[in-house]
């Protein structure tokens, strides 16, 4: 992969190539194993991540998603989206879920790739790292990472919690 072999250069010049033109003009080229914007969080997506992760049963379906942009200019190097879902059953799983995506400017999204940080958010989540910490953070339904700042993770929905600052 370009990405360890091609240093600096190569890393931005195969982001750019990705983002710019792939994504663009070639859709039909770029891997869809990660969902990366809004509209591939299909029900059936949303659905199998759902019952893989024993949320909810393989009688009960997700049968609608509506997205939500929120916490826009909060998430520099993402796009927060709530998820409001509605099943069959009526009430069968959560009704909203937070999708942490790429973010929609290729600079932002270059930026991310070259300092790992998509990288590092996916495995941070992925490895469950929180838990052998201690730490409190949302419950993550699915974690995915598809490189060129392609990233998704679906999270436990907090709201109405807000961020408390220490000092």
């Amino acid at each position: 992969m370009c990405e360890e072999n091609c240093g600096v250069t190569g890393i931005i010049m195969g982001n750019v190539c990705a983002i710019l033109c792939f994504e663009q003009y070639c859709s039909y080229l770029v891997p869809k194993t990660v969902p990366f914007k809004p509209e591939h969080l299909t029900t059936e997506f949303v659905n199998s991540v759902l019952r893989e992760r024993n949320v909810i049963s393989e009688e009960q379906c997700v049968t609608s998603v509506k997205t939500e942009l929120f916490g826009v200019g909060d998430g520099f190097f993402s796009q927060m989206h709530r998820l409001h879902l509605t099943y069959s059953p009526s009430g069968a799983g959560p009704k909203t879920i937070v999708a942490k995506l790429s973010p929609s400017h290729p600079k932002t999204r270059i930026a991310g790739s070259l300092l790992s940080l998509f990288r590092y958010e996916f495995e941070f989540y992925h490895e469950d790292v929180a838990n052998s910490i201690g730490l409190r953070v949302p419950k993550c339904y699915y974690s995915g990472f598809g490189g060129y700042g392609r990233v998704c993770l679906l999270l436990e929905d907090f709201a109405p919690a807000t961020p408390r600052m220490s000092h």
